[in-house]
Protein backbone atom coordinates (compact mmCIF):
# COMPACT_ATOMS: atom_id res chain seq x y z
CA UNK A 1 0.00 0.00 0.00
CA UNK A 2 2.74 2.43 -0.88
CA UNK A 3 1.64 3.81 -4.22
CA UNK A 4 1.13 7.58 -4.28
CA UNK A 5 -2.63 7.11 -4.54
CA UNK A 6 -2.74 4.74 -1.56
CA UNK A 7 -0.48 6.88 0.63
CA UNK A 8 -2.45 10.02 -0.20
CA UNK A 9 -5.75 8.31 0.70
CA UNK A 10 -4.25 7.03 3.97
CA UNK A 11 -2.88 10.49 4.84
CA UNK A 12 -6.34 12.02 4.38
CA UNK A 13 -7.80 9.50 6.82
CA UNK A 14 -5.00 10.06 9.32
CA UNK A 15 -5.59 13.80 9.09
CA UNK A 16 -9.33 13.32 9.75
CA UNK A 17 -8.72 11.03 12.72
CA UNK A 18 -6.02 13.40 14.06
CA UNK A 19 -4.19 11.00 16.37
CA UNK A 20 -1.40 12.29 18.61
CA UNK A 21 1.06 9.86 17.08
CA UNK A 22 1.31 7.29 14.29
CA UNK A 23 3.73 4.37 14.04
CA UNK A 24 4.50 2.92 10.64
CA UNK A 25 6.44 -0.25 9.95
CA UNK A 26 6.98 -2.92 7.36
CA UNK A 27 6.73 -6.68 7.48
CA UNK A 28 9.19 -8.28 9.85
CA UNK A 29 8.88 -11.88 8.72
CA UNK A 30 7.65 -13.97 5.83
CA UNK A 31 3.92 -14.14 5.21
CA UNK A 32 1.69 -16.80 3.67
CA UNK A 33 0.99 -14.42 0.77
CA UNK A 34 3.92 -14.48 -1.67
CA UNK A 35 2.94 -11.17 -3.29
CA UNK A 36 3.44 -9.11 -0.13
CA UNK A 37 6.69 -7.16 -0.21
CA UNK A 38 8.62 -5.44 2.55
CA UNK A 39 8.82 -1.66 2.38
CA UNK A 40 12.29 -0.21 2.84
CA UNK A 41 13.13 2.10 5.72
CA UNK A 42 13.85 4.93 3.28
CA UNK A 43 10.32 4.78 1.89
CA UNK A 44 8.83 4.56 5.38
CA UNK A 45 10.80 7.66 6.41
CA UNK A 46 9.46 9.57 3.38
CA UNK A 47 5.92 8.63 4.40
CA UNK A 48 6.65 9.61 8.01
CA UNK A 49 7.78 13.07 6.84
CA UNK A 50 4.43 13.53 5.14
CA UNK A 51 2.59 12.53 8.34
CA UNK A 52 4.68 14.98 10.36
CA UNK A 53 3.89 17.72 7.83
CA UNK A 54 0.27 17.31 8.99
CA UNK A 55 1.38 18.14 12.54
CA UNK A 56 1.15 14.53 13.70
CA UNK A 57 4.13 12.82 15.33
CA UNK A 58 5.24 9.73 13.45
CA UNK A 59 7.76 7.03 14.32
CA UNK A 60 9.22 4.43 11.99
CA UNK A 61 9.85 0.99 13.43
Amino acid sequence: NTTEEQVEAWLKIVEQIAPRQVMIYSLDRDTPCPTLEKVGREELCRIAERVEALGIACSVA
